[in-house]
């Protein structure tokens, strides 16, 4: 009989691929995977990049989302070069409203704490919606809740992401070149 050679598993990957690692990673348990949350949310990480490049002045590194089995029923974890720095829970159909203690109890909803901020909040049905906002509290919906921790996180961590790649583009990029050769000769 012939001999069949084995076969290779996917596409070869270099050595640089098989050690890169993700400075941003959003791992969402598989329960936050279904609907169009996913989707949502990839379009809302694009306007908190563009938003944190503006306001900080860097460049903000793509974040990688993935479903893990690891992370508990309507969890998610924000990594930074695959070490775990922010964590929260969400309600993928629910509203989030926060606000002052003895309003929130006047509502029909789960109890929670808001994960960027941790104010009083809790998670209520598309129906007491409108009724919370006429008692004052602030309302958002999950991919606003994680679009804002991720902000946050991705604010205070700003210094773990600016690699030698990151400067070296931005002062490529400086309209005033003879500032740079003052500063660094050579």
């Amino acid at each position: 009989a012939p001999e069949v050679p084995l076969a290779v598993a996917g596409p070869p990957t270099s050595l640089r691929d098989q050690l890169r690692v993700d400075p941003v990673t959003l791992l969402l348990s598989s329960d936050l995977c279904g609907e169009d949350f996913p989707q949502k949310l990839a379009e809302r990480v694009g306007s908190v990049r563009r938003h944190l490049a503006a306001t900080l002045g860097t460049v903000v590194p793509g974040v990688r989302l993935r479903d893990h089995l690891s992370v508990p029923a309507l969890s998610y974890e924000i990594l930074i070069h695959e070490h775990p720095v922010a964590r929260g829970q969400l309600q993928p159909v629910q509203w989030l409203a926060v606000g002052p203690a003895e309003l929130l109890e006047q509502l029909e909803g789960e109890p929670a704490q808001d994960p960027t901020y941790g104010m009083p909040g809790c998670w209520l049905a598309e129906s007491q919606r409108t009724r919370a906002e006429a008692l004052g509290v602030m309302v958002f919906d999950p991919v606003s809740v994680l679009a804002t921790h991720l902000t946050e996180t991705l604010r205070r961590q700003a210094a773990e992401l600016l690699g030698i790649e990151d400067v070296h583009y931005l002062l490529e990029t400086l309209e005033q070149p003879h500032l740079v050769a003052e500063v660094l000769p050579g």
